[in-house]
């Protein structure tokens, strides 16, 4: 049964954690094509099935399903490892959770993985800006206040909310919109929190799922937070 009204719902850090990333867009969110996914990036390692995350990620938008997605760390990781299979790079790819994304694949390095799978990859957008919201994986390089917060590709993708928290409520470089972003993870009583922006207009949705946490889903149009267990990895 469709929504009588349009939903937005973001996601982050799935890492491989097809069943449990399933499970809530079906069970839990029971998402119609009227509605909107945003996907904060990290869609693959350290869990069991990063091929099968984005193959949903595909048969969600092939069945008319609007699934915008971002780029996370570990996406960009392995385009580097990708370049050079024996290089610093990969190493540093494989050991935070390449090791599991090159079994789901099938193959042995990352350039042997299929490119339709880069090419997804390398044309991720780093941040979506929204009338009440701005959506990024990690979060903005702030310290330059004459420098436009979108500058920074790194920042975007592996700043941790220490670094900038107080400078974004300092300086509200986007007004009163709120910054929605994951990477850095976290109990997901801390997301429960935050979710008041008393303190800072940020609310972190990465509730570990990866490391045998939950995966969060975040209503934008609610402020509200969803949570499921993780069932990839036991």
């Amino acid at each position: 049964m469709q929504s009588p009204n349009p939903r937005r719902f973001a996601l982050s850090d799935i890492h491989g954690c097809r069943r449990t990333f399933a499970y809530m867009v079906e069970e839990v969110l029971k998402l119609n094509t009227t509605d909107t996914l945003y996907l904060l990036g990290d869609y693959i390692d350290r869990g069991p099935d990063s091929k099968g995350v984005i193959d949903y990620i595909w048969q969600l938008q092939a069945t008319g399903h609007n699934v915008v997605c971002l780029a996370g760390n570990h996406e960009t990781m392995l385009l580097a490892a990708r370049i050079d299979p024996y290089s610093s790079d990969n190493r540093l790819w494989e050991n935070n959770g390449g090791r599991e994304t090159l079994l789901s694949f099938g193959v042995e390095r990352a350039d042997e993985i299929d490119h339709r799978y880069t090419d997804f990859f390398y044309q991720l957008s780093l941040y979506v800006e929204l009338d009440d919201y701005v959506l990024v994986h990690a979060g903005f390089d702030l310290s330059k206040p004459e420098a436009s917060p979108f500058d920074n590709r790194h920042a975007m993708l592996w700043m941790r909310p220490k670094n900038w928290y107080e400078y974004l409520a300092q300086q509200r470089p986007f007004g009163d919109k709120i910054v929605i972003h994951g990477h850095t993870p976290q109990e997901h009583t801390d997301i429960l929190d935050s979710i008041d922006c008393r303190r800072f207009p940020a609310i972190n949705i990465d509730a570990a799922c990866a490391y045998q946490g939950k995966l969060c889903a975040f209503d934008l149009d609610r402020r509200e937070v969803r949570f499921h267990d993780n069932i990839d990895i036991l």
